[in-house]
């Protein structure tokens, strides 16, 4: 999946410079900036479908890998899907 990330300048420049080798601080960071990227303009798009458990619990999966997802991302974590949370469906 290609992702659009905001990345801080001052970290971009020491991922750079430590080359493979990151501080837990920086590595953390950039876990954290890649999880909160967003899909490139390409990606497909899919909708979040509600299910119900049976005891009163609902999940959502998506409908284009099938896979649960918590309904309220603007896309699949799991298959980069983008989604429209306005238009989760049951």
């Amino acid at each position: 999946m290609k992702l659009i990330i905001d990345i801080d300048e001052n970290l971009f420049t020491r991922l750079f410079d430590n080359g493979v080798e990151l501080s837990p601080e920086d590595a953390e960071k950039l876990a954290t900036i890649v999880r909160n990227g967003k899909p490139c303009a390409n990606q497909p798009k899919a909708k979040w479908i509600i299910q119900s458990t049976g005891d009163m619990t609902n999940y959502f999966i998506c409908s284009r890998c099938h896979k649960a997802g918590d309904g309220w991302d603007s896309f699949c974590r799991r298959c980069g899907a983008q989604m429209d949370v306005k238009e989760a469906k049951n």
